[in-house]
């Protein structure tokens, strides 16, 4: 190829030449493809690295290729017994099939997969864990695998069953008192009741509707309203005593019902305008 002199090259030269300048290019782009995928998986380490979530990676076959530091704090287990199906060890026995049934769901809907299960810690701990993976796929559509995330929702999820009960037990106390009661936002006009306040008036909560604050001022006596609306705009002052009136309100059948009403203001903004008032 090279000479001191020009010279004539054949078709088969030609053709060769062809070849190695086809390899030499495309050698040079492997190389530069591997660079930008070095880079690529360089960046990516160092988000997972820091991420305040667990991350992980599957293959096609749903065998696990990475975990980074924080899904192997929640779990308590490395990395080299997260990969493959050696974190499976630890999923509780009756989340199991559930778990396996959305993960094929997911896969062949090509779905968001978004569950949460128990699993059960090397040191003996049981934790509930949220996941969840989305697929990515080749241009081709072929299937890649898995990229997805996991957070610990133990302690949220003990705090929802305490919340829950402890409204459970804060209405058992309503119901027994038998109060009607309200919740009035200021910056809508809406009052929430109850059904007993609704049932002292002879109504049902659908039949008053959207309750507003013009709804329960037009229920007052005309000679108690301007007693009780002042008595409103006294409270709403800020550092005022709480709300306490007795007036009558009309009742479906069209007759005065005499209400003890009590309340408080619940929230203010910064400036101390009333927000709501329960």
């Amino acid at each position: 190829v090279i000479d001191r002199k020009p010279r004539q090259l054949s078709d088969a030269q030609r053709a060769v030449l062809g070849h190695l300048g086809r390899a030499a290019a495309a050698l040079l782009e492997a190389r530069r493809d591997a660079r930008r995928l070095i880079e690529s998986q360089s960046r990516f380490g160092a988000l997972t690295e820091l991420a305040p979530v667990g991350v992980y990676a599957a293959d096609a076959e749903g065998l696990c290729t990475y975990t980074n530091p924080h899904w192997q704090e929640i779990h308590g287990l490395s990395l080299a017994e997260s990969l493959g199906r050696g974190w499976t060890r630890i999923l509780h026995e009756a989340d199991r099939a559930r778990l396996g049934q959305a993960w094929r769901v997911a896969i062949e809907r090509r779905q968001v997969f978004n569950e949460t299960f128990r699993i059960r810690r090397p040191d003996g701990q049981e934790r509930h864990v949220r996941s969840r993976a989305a697929t990515h796929f080749a241009p081709d559509g072929r299937l890649l695998g898995y990229v997805g995330t996991v957070e610990d929702v133990t302690e949220y999820l003990d705090l929802a069953r305490r919340l829950q009960d402890e409204q459970q037990y804060l209405a058992s106390i309503i119901d027994g008192t038998g109060a009607g009661t309200w919740e009035w936002q200021l910056d809508t006009g809406l009052l929430r009741i109850n059904d007993r306040w609704a049932q002292m008036l002879g109504r049902s909560v659908e039949e008053l509707g959207p309750v507003r604050f013009e709804t329960w001022r037009d229920l007052i006596h005309p000679d108690d309203r301007a007693a009780v609306l002042a008595e409103v705009e006294r409270h709403l002052l800020p550092g005022a005593p709480r709300y306490d009136c007795e007036y009558r309100l009309r009742h479906a059948q069209g007759h005065w019902v005499w209400v003890h009403a009590i309340g408080k203001v619940r929230s203010r903004r910064p400036d101390d305008w009333a927000l709501s008032m329960v």
